[in-house]
């Protein structure tokens, strides 16, 4: 059975044993706050064990005498006006009274327990009055009077947990998120410094430098010499105009010494300017382009090395490496050079000129006849235009550029065969008028001239080198990216050019007849070549 034990606002309550009937006085704060509608189990000195559940009676029953329960007088001082702080809810907040609010009685009321202590409705421990429990952290309120119902509509909430802090630990992970991103940026930075340094600011030797540009420079053969180039941009070599203007693309044979002995050949050509001294083609490999000197970092007195293949008695040496250092600039019939100190020879022509820091500076392109050691070079500054050029440029404007190189070459060919025949006509004629001025038969002068001439003569407009360039034709024919009327003017010029070498072969003995057909027939080529030199030049 369970009796009903009343308390008042000093939370005292008076027990009553059912068996012996004694009764015991106990202060029952702790019980009140831990549940709305608390009950006790209590143990008498006899030994009987009972329960008893806690109700609030208000004074006012208490004067009246309806109560089962003595009553017992505070052991506390009253308490006059107080601050009362509200927890049952988030939204509450603390709230002070003033001084001329009236304090009612309440169930709750902390303040007649005793102002320095309050026993913590969770653990049960003593302690002095605070917001929070120090032992076990929750969170410990003042309850203004109020009437029980409202009270008891409050009361779960009167104690509670602590909560999470989200908030807080959101703001913390994002610290460490901010703190991590910066890391990592600093990081980027300082590899990104390192690499820079490494790879376009460090002076390294010249063992380092041969080591790792030389897997790009190429060895170029054909059958008029030898020349050098290098790499531009991937699959793209460089190289001077003049170390192939004379020669048609499949002739050429492209080597990269360090790499391999294998012979490689131009896919086409994808750039030439002979003005300038400038050709590109497209080849197939793996090779690494060589990093290019900018723009207004050259200085005069940089040491410089010029890596290339000059030829020497008939042998190529491939990869010879010079030393050297660049001087000044140039200008050389309207054109812009580099002049650098360096002895070097034939075959170097369209090789790098490279600086300390790995960079190429210039193309190796002139040498000085009358002194030895003063080479130039076209800047790198007028290159990388080009490269850019040649990197954007269609399918169509490749294959122009292929055709339009294909076509000089022919040009030149029939060119160089025709004026030296129409040339040893004219001697052909002076030997002749020398033999009849002496009395001689004119065929006389004329065997004299041809056993000092023929044989150079024979090398130039020999049957071999007109089948090549009647092969080179048959290949311009077809090809796309050349005019129509450039094709058609070509092939008007190996008439004309074959006609000359068939006259030359058998010229008319008389010196005036021989003369006039010589300049008749030089008149002719004279208009051709006109014709397609603008022509090729407005179409490249």
């Amino acid at each position: 059975m369970t009796e009903k034990v009343y308390y008042d606002s000093t939370h005292m309550a008076s027990f009553r044993c059912p068996e012996c009937h004694k009764e015991k006085t106990e202060n029952v704060t702790g019980h009140i706050l831990s549940s709305v509608l608390p009950t006790i189990t209590c143990t008498c000195e006899c030994g009987h064990i009972y329960q008893a559940s806690l109700e609030w009676r208000d004074a006012d029953d208490t004067a009246g005498g309806a109560t089962d329960t003595p009553e017992v007088a505070p052991d506390t001082p009253e308490s006059g006006p107080t601050e009362s702080v509200a927890m049952p809810s988030d939204g509450w907040k603390a709230e002070v009274q003033e001084p001329n609010d009236v304090v009612l009685d309440g169930p709750l009321t902390l303040d007649s327990v005793g102002p320095a202590t309050v026993t913590c409705p969770n653990c049960g421990k003593e302690q002095p009055q605070a917001k929070e429990c120090s032992g076990c952290g929750v969170i410990i309120a003042k309850y203004r009077s109020e009437s029980p119902s409202k009270v008891e509509g409050k009361a779960k909430g009167g104690v509670r947990k602590p909560r999470k802090r989200k908030k807080a630990r959101s703001k913390r992970s994002s610290k460490k998120l901010l703190i991590a991103c910066a890391a990592f940026f600093c990081i980027g930075l300082i590899v990104l410094a390192v690499f820079t340094y490494m790879n376009f600011f460090r002076v390294m030797t010249t063992d380092e430098i041969v080591a790792k540009t030389e897997g790009s420079i190429a060895l170029i053969k054909h059958s008029e010499g030898n020349g050098s180039g290098f790499l531009v941009a991937d699959n793209i070599l460089v190289t001077n105009y003049h170390v192939v203007s004379d020669v048609f693309p499949d002739d050429i044979e492209i080597y990269f010494p360090a790499v391999s002995e294998q012979v490689r050949y131009p896919k086409r050509v994808v750039y030439f300017d002979e003005y300038r001294d400038l050709a590109m083609f497209e080849i197939q490999g793996d090779e690494t382009p060589l990093p290019l000197s900018p723009a207004g970092k050259l200085k005069r007195g940089e040491d410089l090395i010029i890596i290339g293949s000059p030829g020497v008695s008939n042998t190529v040496l491939p990869n010879s490496v010079t030393r050297g250092s660049l001087n000044t600039e140039r200008d050389i019939d309207g054109k812009r050079f580099l002049q650098i100190s360096a002895a070097v020879n034939p075959g170097n022509s369209g090789g790098p000129a490279i600086n300390f820091r790995g960079q190429v500076v210039a193309i190796v392109t002139l040498k000085a006849s009358a002194q030895e050691g003063i080479t130039f070079g076209v800047p790198m500054d007028e290159v990388k235009p080009v490269r850019v050029r040649v990197l954007k440029s269609t399918e169509s404007k490749k294959n122009k550029a292929d055709g339009l190189f294909l076509a000089n070459t022919i040009y030149k060919k029939l060119y160089k065969q025709a004026s030296a025949s129409l040339h040893a006509l004219s001697l052909y004629a002076q030997g002749m008028e020398l033999a009849e001025r002496n009395q001689l038969p004119t065929s006389d002068g004329l065997a004299i001239v041809r056993r000092k001439i023929d044989t150079g003569l024979a090398r130039i407009t020999s049957r071999s080198a007109l089948e090549t360039t009647d092969n080179a034709l048959a290949v311009l024919r077809v090809h796309t990216g050349v005019d129509r009327d450039i094709k058609e003017q070509l092939a008007t010029m190996r008439q004309l050019t074959g006609e000359i070498l068939e006259y030359t072969q058998k010229p008319n003995v008389d010196p005036a007849i021989c003369l006039d057909r010589a300049k008749r027939l030089r008149s002719r080529l004279y208009k051709i070549s006109g014709n397609l030199e603008m022509k090729l030049i407005l179409d490249v």
